[in-house]
């Protein structure tokens, strides 16, 4: 589960944008880098970390975890991988 979870951050973009830090995908294929899909975003000023429903779903059914469990899977795996503090998911 953690090397699926960082083969998707490696695959991506992380984007650091006070507060935010975002993982993230540009859709390149239609000339507009504006039409992004993003997986994650931290906010720093509240400890919020908002994951994309439809990655929480696909996670949830690759792995024997519900989504409730996905969660906090996640939760964990991005305070190690950015040394942050997440108070809650969104």
């Amino acid at each position: 589960m953690i090397s699926y979870l960082d083969r998707m951050m490696q695959s991506n973009l992380i984007l650091r944008n006070d507060p935010y830090v975002y993982i993230e995908r540009p859709n390149y294929e239609d000339g507009d880098i504006d039409n992004i899909f993003q997986y994650m975003e931290y906010d720093y000023s509240d400890g919020r970390l908002w994951i994309n429903k439809w990655f929480l779903n696909t996670f949830s059914q690759l792995f024997p975890l519900n989504l409730e469990q996905s969660g906090e899977f996640i939760k964990t795996w991005f305070e190690n991988r950015f040394n942050v503090k997440i108070n809650f998911i969104e």
